[in-house]
């Protein structure tokens, strides 16, 4: 239910809040594409004002230093 999302969702940013590096690492470990889960997980990280950067400057360091393979 929406309402258990919201709460799961609110535990996801207090952790991120303590534990960022490995809250954020976890999720970007998961499988492409991401599921919708997921990506509301990283939509509530980057609502919080304090992690929003964080969360910027470590996916944006992700893609640059990440290495593409061809998947053909």
């Amino acid at each position: 239910s929406r309402e258990r999302l919201k709460v799961y969702l609110e535990i996801i940013v207090v952790l991120a809040q303590t534990h960022f590096e490995k809250v954020v690492d976890t999720l970007l470990k998961k499988d492409l594409p991401l599921s919708k889960q997921i990506i509301k997980c990283f939509q509530s990280i980057a609502k919080e004002e304090e992690l929003a950067d964080q969360l910027l400057q470590k996916i944006v360091f992700m893609l640059n230093n990440t290495a593409v393979t061809n998947l053909s």
